[in-house]
């Protein structure tokens, strides 16, 4: 999944007032748990935010860290 594919799918959902989520990938190095549900909440073109429900924060992560993660719901 790219960032630009991820952006898409959140406005999409955005406009039908739906969440987005994503889940952590086996073997990631950011330290959060696998297949944990995470809740999109911004996109744009170099960033992803997301919350996380375990520790309710948000986190801010660069493009690059996209891959350590999919989509779920689709």
């Amino acid at each position: 999944m790219t960032i630009q594919e991820l952006k898409q799918l959140f406005e999409s959902d955005q406009n039908l007032k739906k969440n987005t989520y994503i889940v952590p990938k086996r073997g990631n190095t950011l330290r959060l748990v696998r297949d944990e549900l995470c809740y999109v909440r911004y996109v744009d073109d170099e960033s992803f935010k997301f919350f996380r429900a375990m520790d309710g924060k948000v986190y801010h992560f660069n493009k690059d860290k996209l891959e350590q993660f999919k989509l779920v719901g689709r």
